[in-house]
């Protein structure tokens, strides 16, 4: 794959695919419709951004590495279905872009260092962002498909299942990157659901219950939520309270929510 003679920047995190093969994998597994709007995270010298055009969407491709940002404008010159926005992606204000296509929808490859603050910015945006399809660090893909009882089952496999479906598509090999990185990748898909999976009483009530939860995950919630709830009655819900939160299910986090809210 060309790069135009780039070489990546360490400290922003940048890796670039190198394989046609997993580039195609991506784009067949996006399902492209006519009027698909994409806001690619990452653009670099924009191999992805190109196979989204071609597939016929429109695409707003994000990139904050002045070098690349001028390549992808010289490269995209003229063509009125690509905008190259030079931005941080985590200060970029996503509601511009709210009303544009039939359907927002978000794919990149994520630089690994911060992949958390990308990912809670998409949820936090989810109102009118249908899905996004990313490249993770595979450990990251891993705990956001956590089940109960693992111990990299958190805050995020807990509020992404609470609101979304998300699936490991594939899994790509580091020595599919040019430079190679230390660890493998996944691609995921981030599918929003209409409404939460579980009814809640109240959406910010429930996030800092769990964040809160997380916080001591090997202490009894018991112990853990009464620095929250100074007035919690010792054998209230005591099921659940002598639980560890790993050991609940979105579920009961969305129903143990809705008994503490008042």
């Amino acid at each position: 794959m060309n790069f135009k003679g780039v070489k990546a920047k360490k400290y922003l995190g940048q890796n670039f695919l190198n394989s046609e093969d997993v580039l195609n994998k991506i784009v067949r597994s996006l399902e492209i419709k006519e009027n698909d709007f994409f806001i690619e995270i990452g653009a670099g010298t924009g191999v992805l951004t190109r196979e989204l055009v071609r597939a016929g969407a429109q695409v707003a491709a994000v990139e904050t590495d002045e070098s690349l940002v001028r390549i992808l404008r010289e490269d995209f010159s003229g063509n009125p279905d690509i905008e190259i926005v030079k931005a941080d992606i985590l200060k970029l204000d996503l509601t511009e872009y709210e009303e544009r296509g039939e359907a927002l929808r978000i794919a990149g490859n994520i630089p690994y260092y911060i992949t958390s603050p990308i990912l809670f910015k998409i949820l936090d945006n989810r109102d009118f962002v249908k899905d996004a399809t990313l490249m993770i660090q595979k450990e990251v893909g891993e705990r956001l498909t956590a089940e109960p009882g693992n111990k990299i089952y958190g805050i995020p496999t807990v509020l992404f299942n609470q609101f979304a479906d998300v699936k490991k598509l594939f899994y790509v090999s580091r020595n599919c990157f040019s430079p190679r990185p230390d660890v493998d990748s996944v691609v995921i898909n981030i599918s929003f659901l209409e409404k939460p999976r579980y009814f809640l009483k109240n959406e910010e009530f429930f996030k800092k219950l769990v964040k809160q939860a997380f916080g001591q995950r090997r202490k009894m919630l018991r112990n853990t939520l009464r620095s929250i709830l100074p007035d919690i009655h010792k054998d209230f819900l005591s099921t659940v309270l002598s639980r560890r939160p790993e050991q609940l299910t979105t579920e009961d986090f969305a129903a143990l929510s809705n008994e503490l809210y008042k």
